[in-house]
């Protein structure tokens, strides 16, 4: 490949080794009398609103595509259609970039990408001892529309709903709901049926187990929070708040959430907030099923049973015997009271209530891992907190703007997609036309991706598309390869016997239970897995779904269908095969004459060749084994990579994407987002939108 591709890979190798880490510095001079109020409360003048060097249409169009529906686009005719679309909004005075955005979610890749994206946020384990089949892995009826979600939203645990479902379907009827709050109250109760084992030990000390582990894995999934850290680091005082900003490595929320949900911020026993969590006498022999999913498990209601008899504490005292249906319906109505007053902030006029605490720093951290989810970094470090100013600033706009939204997955993913530091161009291509708000043209970002940066190198105060890059994670990579090349995408769960290639997702880094955690890294061990799986370009055979029907697809992959195009073309040459194969994978066509060296060597095929001198079985060789070099490209395997601005259109391509057939697909789904959505014509030049004034 070429040296630009190699160095960006080398780039993206650095970038991965970064470490989200808990931060222990101490500072011999922390007053002990530290003002966190006046900290935080600094004038709105000595914070930075950076948006530093944002890319072109182009580049959002691919990150934007990637990050909603999990694709590249199909083709440079695609990208120039929605990058003109974008521009033509702009123009009317409307925001181009965030309405394409919302329209993309108005489609079945935008459930399909989002709902790994929320089984991820929620860690659903896919197999283990607490995968749970039958309660995550089939996908029932249920999970077609929003009854289900908006039925468990609105009525409580022991109110079935009447139909077979299972934490799979609600999780995508939640996000056809528009609510995520379905799935999260049903996780926090379905996750109490499959606790840890044990033999040769008492029931006290297994339930004492059990409870610690169902307890720090509340906090550290939902709120963000590690019992440990807290008599170190909690918004009232850490040892590394420092009274001058410049100084300062630990910016919380303002609004003191730890004190309403822990009481005694600076460390209540562990064992009081995990006595909640308790198995014994709730969900070791229970009858009640919540909200009807009789496949996820039964739960005991009432307060018997408790082996150990401590009192339970979490967003205040909780009654004797509590159970985790306490906790959810504290959570509910804190969920409620955000959703009727809006999020807690530091200018309300009241402290927050335990409940309303309670479900904002739940709200924060679910941000927090939808952040991780596209940008490949949390805005916190391991205790639960952001480091500098800019993260602290970032987390709690877009939990703002969740929480406004009823906790909307739709909005967050818009405004994700949206956010300046999610859009960056290297900053050499700032002089060369990028789009730049007026007079920021030099303004950087904060360091919000990897905040030690600055202090390594105190030359350089914040972060860049450098910072950004990472590995796609492996369900999006796999996603990627599956749509691009019209392949059906690998199931999440095994069901119902096991993983179709459970190796490759091991090798990968998929997080596949409790005990693997997943990672994201770019190990030799993981290149060469994804090589073995790749190279040959061979449709795998996964059992999830086939998207190409949506695009008006025939039969056949991607390969098959252009192979049988090709054949039909006068003068088609191996080459403008090749071009077109590039134009799908990666939305980049054009091939390098260093690129086109090695892949001629790879194939045995010069690109001159006609496609009619050979046979179709050597052919269809060749174009595999192109097809296995472009899946193993940087461009293909980093998330926050896009093309260089592409001249060339590929002569081959297929008649469903056309310029003029991908613009008529397109834009009614589009404008239903538009607020007084004009009229469009479509041709063979893209798209034009005719307003009523007569503009365009």
């Amino acid at each position: 490949m070429s040296r630009r591709r190699a160095g960006a890979l080398a780039l993206a190798l650095a970038s991965a080794t970064l470490v989200d880490a808990c931060s222990y510095e101490l500072h011999d001079d922390l007053p002990d009398d530290l003002p966190m109020g006046a900290v935080i409360g600094a004038p709105a003048s000595a914070r930075r609103d950076a948006t530093g060097c944002l890319a072109d249409d182009e580049a959002f169009v691919h990150r934007a595509l990637a990050r909603l529906q999990g694709r590249p686009p199909r083709g440079v005719r695609e990208a120039r259609v929605l990058a003109d679309y974008v521009a033509q909004l702009d123009a009317a005075g409307l925001d181009g970039r965030r309405l394409l955005a919302r329209g993309l979610t108005d489609d079945p890749r935008f459930v399909q990408r989002w709902r790994v994206v929320l089984e991820e946020l929620i860690e659903l384990p896919r197999g283990g001892g607490r995968g749970m089949t039958m309660c995550h892995g089939p996908a029932r009826a249920a999970g077609e529309d929003a009854a289900l979600a908006e039925h468990v939203r609105d009525h409580d645990p022991d109110e079935a709903f009447g139909e077979p479902w299972g934490l799979g379907d609600l999780i995508e009827s939640s996000l056809r709901l528009d609510d995520v709050t379905p799935a999260l109250r049903a996780r926090l109760l379905t996750r109490m049926i499959a606790p840890i084992q044990g033999n040769n030990v008492t029931a006290e000390e297994l339930e004492r187990a059990r409870r610690t582990n169902f307890g720090r894995s509340f906090e550290a999934l939902l709120l963000g929070r590690r019992g440990e850290c807290l008599a170190c680091h909690n918004d009232e005082a850490s040892v590394t708040d420092h009274a001058d900003p410049a100084l300062d490595r630990f910016w919380p929320h303002p609004a003191r959430l730890d004190r309403a949900v822990y009481g005694d911020s600076r460390g209540r026993a562990e064992e009081e907030v995990h006595a909640a969590f308790r198995y014994a006498g709730f969900a070791d022999d229970g009858w009640l099923a919540p909200w009807g999913a009789r496949d996820c498990g039964a739960l005991a209601p009432g307060y018997e049973g408790d082996l150990l008899e401590v009192p339970a504490y979490l967003a205040g005292p909780l009654p004797a015997g509590a159970t985790a249906l306490d906790v959810e319906a504290r959570l509910r109505l804190g969920l409620e009271r955000l959703r009727d007053d809006g999020p807690v902030t530091a200018a309300a006029d009241a402290a927050p209530t335990p409940e309303e605490a309670l479900a904002m720093m739940v709200a924060m951290r679910l941000v927090d891992s939808a952040w991780a989810q596209l940008a490949g970094a949390r805005l916190t470090m391991a205790h639960g907190y952001p480091r500098n100013e800019g993260q602290r600033d970032a987390l709690l706009e877009l939990t703002a703007r969740f929480v406004d939204s009823g906790f909307s997955p739709r909005t967050l993913a818009v405004e994700l997609v949206v956010h300046p530091a999610l859009n960056q161009a290297p900053a050499g291509e700032c002089a060369a036309g990028s789009r730049l708000p007026e007079g920021d043209a030099s303004a950087p970002l904060p360091a919000l991706f990897d905040p030690y940066a600055p202090e390594r190198d105190p030359e350089r105060p914040g972060n860049g598309l450098g910072d950004a890059l990472h590995r796609r994670d492996p369900w999006a990579l796999l996603d990627r390869a599956s749509q691009a090349l019209d392949w059906a995408t690998p199931g999440r769960f095994p069901y119902p016997y096991a993983w179709e290639d459970e190796a490759l997702l091991r090798g990968l880094g998929a997080r596949l239970s409790e005990e693997e955690l997943g990672q994201r890294g770019l190990d030799w061990g993981a290149l060469l897995m994804w090589e073995s799986r790749a190279a040959e370009g061979l449709d795998p055979g996964f059992a999830g779904p086939r998207h190409a029907a949506l695009e008006g697809a025939g039969e056949g992959d991607l390969v098959d269908r252009l192979l049988d195009h090709a054949d039909a073309q006068a003068r088609a040459s191996f080459g403008e095969l090749a071009a077109a194969l590039a134009d799908r994978v990666l939305g980049a066509p054009a091939i390098a004459s260093e690129e086109r060296a090695l892949l001629e060597a790879l194939t045995g095929m010069s690109w001159e060749t006609s496609v009619h001198a050979r046979a179709r079985g050597e052919l269809e060789d060749a174009a595999r084994r192109v097809v296995g070099a472009l899946l193993a490209t940087p461009e293909f395997m980093i998330a926050g990579l896009y093309p260089s601005p592409q001249d060339e259109t590929p002569r081959l391509v297929l008649p469903e994407d056309t310029t003029r057939a991908l613009c008529e697909r397109r834009l009614p789904a589009l404008l239903a987002s538009v607020p007084d959505a004009p009229g469009f014509r479509c041709d063979d030049d893209g798209v034009t939108l005719l307003w009523s004034d007569g503009g365009g």
